[in-house]
């Protein structure tokens, strides 16, 4: 097995199971709203929503996100199973990293949605919860979970998480062109449209970090 140079973390939901259409068709079909993807990160809106406690919005979204039906119907992102594969069978490390609440049915449901898509690919322990809107009364940091595990490389679609691991030095990788991460991003933070292209990227640094003396290796890149 080759040197492990590579702990690539990824957020799970739009960038590597595409969530946040399947999420509001789904609520627009039970609850006759009219939810689409820019409300997906939006301060919650009653008008939009349908009801008037955020409480309530949330448990809808966690009520798909723990259904069969999301796990059976949900799409990959074209690309991702082919470069996560590439870094597994190079003998690197891989973690998810969600902002989803941590809660004992968000870890079983979201397991199973990694080992439905992207059988052994992920193992157990290293899926991380960070509770992104503070469901649990507080939200948890990518940057945390980043620094205690080390990752070298993450992969987000939200500029919440990609600005701050990209100011604490990880090599960020925002994902896809969504409403949610339209904003201005960190100068270290890389925007690219695909799997295709972060994998590009990710074998280039690792030849990069295979051809550098032991010594200079570090974990994250220089700021």
């Amino acid at each position: 097995m080759s040197e492990q140079l590579i702990h690539l973390g990824t957020d799970v939901d739009d960038c590597l199971i595409d969530s946040a259409g399947l999420v509001a068709a789904t609520i627009n079909k039970q609850y006759g709203t009219n939810l689409s993807n820019k409300n997906w990160y939006q301060a919650h809106d009653p008008e939009v929503w349908g009801v008037e406690d955020q409480r309530v919005a949330w448990g809808r979204v966690n009520d798909v996100l723990h259904s069969r039906e999301f796990i059976e119907n949900a799409q990959v992102l074209e690309g991702a199973g082919h470069v996560l594969k590439a870094v597994k069978l190079g003998g690197h490390a891989l973690s998810a990293a969600t902002g989803r609440p941590d809660t004992l049915g968000n870890r079983k449901m979201t397991f199973e949605l990694l080992q439905f898509h992207y059988p052994k690919l992920f193992t157990s322990d290293r899926l991380y919860f960070t509770d992104h809107f503070g469901q649990s009364g507080k939200k948890g940091s990518k940057v945390d979970v980043a620094i205690a595990q080390q990752f070298t490389h993450f992969v987000d679609d939200n500029l919440d998480h990609a600005n701050p691991l990209a100011e604490a030095g990880y090599v960020t990788y925002l994902l896809g062109d969504y409403p949610w991460n339209q904003g201005e991003a960190h100068p270290r933070v890389i925007r690219v449209p695909d799997w295709d292209v972060i994998g590009g990227h990710l074998f280039s640094d690792l030849e990069r970090r295979t051809s550098m003396d032991p010594a200079d290796r570090v974990i994250t890149e220089s700021k």
